[in-house]
């Protein structure tokens, strides 16, 4: 439980270096002494949204991988080895051959359609 605990804390130390790190980073330098509103509305609606778009992404494909490996009851199952990848990719581009490209979701609802329906299938 004592490892469980440290390593945690590690994690947790390490997420904070690399969030000031990927705030700190970027093509524009910021000099945070002085810092203008550019800067200032460069890192409060660019660098910092991304970083929390990146780690809220990791955690989903986390959580994906851990309920493919729950559900199949395989620890080596993930979504390249089931083909639920490649069903939802041939999905989009039968999407993409339809004439039904006026909405901007149908390529993204119907590769989720293709991967939902194959998980349905393989169940």
């Amino acid at each position: 439980m004592r490892k469980d605990v440290a390593s945690s804390l590690v994690m947790a130390l390490i997420l904070l270096v690399l969030f000031f790190a990927s705030v700190y980073s970027g093509t524009v330098s910021i000099d945070w002494k002085n810092i203008s509103s550019v800067e200032r509305y460069i890192v409060l609606n660019m660098r910092i949204p991304r970083y929390i778009c990146a780690f809220c992404t990791g955690g989903v494909l986390a959580l994906s991988g851990l309920a493919f490996q729950c559900v199949f009851r395989n620890q080596m199952a993930d979504s390249y080895a089931l083909g639920v990848s490649s069903s939802g990719a041939a999905f989009a581009v039968l999407s993409l051959m339809l004439p039904l490209r006026g909405a901007i979701w149908t390529t993204t609802l119907s590769s989720i359609l293709g991967s939902t329906l194959l998980v349905l299938l393989l169940l």
